[in-house]
């Protein structure tokens, strides 16, 4: 790929993988956050078991994230089910009746997160990226 074909790539769709890559991002920590205060509320010292959680949370996001930008289709798999994970584990969160306002702003994260991954931009990237690591990978 040469420099002028990577600026208009990354011009076209940097602000699309960024904005699914946060919105998920910040999702998932709101929920992750939020899980570990209502279902640990009794236990005693599990802060460390949240940001465990956590950090393997954000480790599976970042290796699909990067796998997907390496050229390989199975990567987004990887970032769908993140998602949809979390989405899961706040609507689990959603029947304690706490923290509405912040759960609601973490599963509204969720949910744009998939919009933008759905969206024809983000589609026409992933197959953008898929050619250039079947370039990468011939040469």
């Amino acid at each position: 790929m040469k420099i002028a074909e990577l600026s208009t790539f990354m011009t076209r769709y940097f602000p699309t993988f960024l904005a699914g890559y946060f919105s998920a991002l910040f999702g998932m920590a709101i929920v992750t956050a939020l899980w570990g205060s209502v279902y640990r509320r009794s236990v005693p010292s599990t802060d460390q078991y949240d940001v465990i959680l956590g950090a393997v949370w954000a480790l599976i996001w970042c290796l699909g994230h990067f796998v997907m930008v390496r050229g390989y289709s199975w990567g987004m798999w990887v970032n769908w089910a993140a998602v949809g994970l979390s989405l899961l584990l706040g609507l689990i969160v959603l029947g304690s009746g706490q923290f509405f306002v912040l759960l609601g702003v973490g599963l509204v994260l969720q949910l744009i997160s998939l919009l933008i991954f759905n969206s024809h931009r983000h589609r026409e990237m992933r197959a953008r990226l898929i050619e250039i690591g079947i370039e990468r990978r011939r040469a």
